[in-house]
């Protein structure tokens, strides 16, 4: 009898001493334990991540689900039907294999990651993300992921930096078990843009490798930047990508250490698809066994090998529609990791939208041509952005980039002075000269025409004080170009829903 007490409050003790993380939701409310080792493979006849004990449905890993899309601000309220798989035996085949099952259910968890715990900021957007089905209602992406069995963590980089070099990023692990054997999968999916002006001023800071610039320019040049390990990479998500590879390895001391047989997937949309096809890139070159599937990702090195066939494992999928893969131009060096597919929206896709969305697909293609090819024209490549080219602040080889104008009173100067938003300080060059009239000379490089697009897009900058704006004739048709686009439409080819739909079509042969 005392050796039966002495295991039973062994028992108590050890229960007690779980930390909360080892609780998960029961799929029929309430709590119930996680196995003691939240690492130990469960019985799972389906590989879904739920316990055959706790699964309504041991022998399918099929779940049919209702996506719900949420931004009230333009007015946005939509749920439809949504059905994924989710299978962690796949992660024991060829990753360079496209799967187009995985490719589905990445696209589905890049878009929740749009879910209100990334969204922390007055200035941030109110787009949010989440999915109902049998597990739960409203799930947001960490809810799903402990839902499939993953111990989950989220780092939301705002904590540890105050610049804009950050993003949401949610890492789960998952013990797999087949057969005999065992192996861990390790999820890694980030959120794109939360739509303030520290993210989007991330989006365009290129970076440079100038030996000589202003010396407000200068901290954006490779070897004086903070973070930024590799020169061919784009400066803003390649240090935030090494950012999120330092969390990583926290990640595997506290989760995973001493654990060999550990593969890596990684996702993301936007902002979040070009952090994640660094750190995917990061990952293969350091020899891990990496899946990776992003969606409507920049353009984001420089790199010559980016296409080289241990890439392979990378799998972009890009909506030809869409303006932010497009960016920055190859025509200026860029491209990214691994293999893209460029999917059209065709009528049938469109339509599949509009049942999604309650309304029309809007897409202008020869505006949005017209555009591209207006802001590809304003530099040759990324050096360029950080270039004074005037006469009064460099070579004098293109005068183009400066505005002079002049006005009646100091009043009037310091109110058109006023229009340029306090957010692209460092941007510019401004002279003042008093003479007959009151005169300002404004010397504007490329990298300010691209933070002029940033502060445009976090709404910095009305479309009317957008299109107002005394830009440098050098812009000046980039800019209307791109004003009009903006009224046009460019935003539905870039919404998740799309690549939902793109992502259900789109198969190995088309990737290259």
């Amino acid at each position: 009898m005392k050796r039966i007490i002495a295991l039973l409050t062994f028992a108590a003790v050890l229960l007690l001493s779980l930390p909360a993380g080892a609780m998960r939701l029961s799929l029929r409310g309430g709590l119930t334990p996680t196995p003691l080792d939240p690492l130990m493979p469960i019985d799972d006849t389906d590989c879904d991540g739920i316990t055959d004990a706790d699964d309504p449905n041991p022998k399918s890993n099929t779940f049919v689900s209702t996506v719900s899309h949420d931004k009230a601000s333009i007015g946005i309220d939509a749920d439809y039907s949504y059905t994924y798989k989710w299978n962690y035996s796949w992660f024991k085949r060829d990753p360079a294999v496209f799967n187009a099952e995985l490719c589905r259910l990445s696209s589905l968890i890049a878009g929740l990651g749009y879910h209100r715990n990334g969204f922390d900021s007055p200035e941030a957007s109110d787009d949010y993300y989440s999915v109902s089905n049998v597990l739960g209602s409203n799930m947001d992406l960490p809810e799903l992921m402990a839902a499939h069995g993953m111990r989950v963590e989220e780092y939301n980089l705002n904590t540890y930096y105050s610049d804009g070099h950050v993003t949401l990023v949610d890492m789960g692990v998952h013990t797999v078990k087949l057969g005999r054997k065992s192996f861990d999968v390790v999820l890694i999916a980030f959120r794109g843009t939360n739509g303030t002006w520290a993210e989007w001023n991330s989006n365009f800071e290129v970076g440079h490798t100038l030996d000589n610039c202003e010396p407000e320019l200068m901290r954006f040049k490779y070897g004086v930047a903070q973070d930024w390990n590799d020169a061919d990479n784009h400066m803003g998500f390649d240090v935030t990508a090494n950012r999120v590879m330092e969390l990583l390895d926290e990640f595997y001391s506290q989760r995973l250490e001493k654990r060999r047989n550990v593969v890596y997937w990684v996702t993301g949309h936007s902002r979040g698809a070009a952090i994640a096809n660094l750190c995917a890139a990061k990952l293969i070159d350091a020899g891990k066994t990496t899946f990776a599937y992003t969606f409507a990702c920049p353009n984001n090195t420089v790199d010559p090998n980016a296409g080289a066939a241990r890439y392979n494992t990378i799998f972009n999928v890009v909506n030809e529609g869409d303006l932010v893969p497009y960016l920055p131009f190859t025509e200026w060096g860029f491209t990214r990791y691994g293999v893209s597919a460029n999917m059209e929206m065709t009528e049938e896709r469109r339509s599949e939208w509009k049942s999604m969305m309650g309304e029309t697909y809007d897409f202008a293609d020869t505006t949005l041509d017209n555009a591209l090819d207006k802001l590809k024209a304003i530099m040759d490549c990324r050096n360029d952005a950080y270039s004074y080219t005037c006469s009064c602040h460099g070579d004098g080889t293109d005068d183009s980039i400066k505005t002079s104008n002049w006005y009646f009173t100091s009043s009037n100067r310091d109110k058109a002075i006023a229009k340029t938003p306090a957010c692209l300080a460092g941007y510019y060059k401004l002279e003042l000269e008093d003479a007959t009239f009151y005169w300002t000379h404004h010397c504007q490089p490329p990298i300010f025409f691209m933070q002029m697009l940033a502060a445009f897009m976090c709404d910095r900058m009305t479309k009317l004080e957008f299109a107002d704006y005394d830009i440098a004739d050098k812009y000046e048709s980039a800019k209307w170009a791109l004003a009009t686009a903006a009224l046009m439409g460019v935003g539905h080819p870039h919404y998740c829903e799309s690549y939902f739909i793109l992502a259900d079509d789109v198969t190995a042969a088309d990737f290259r």
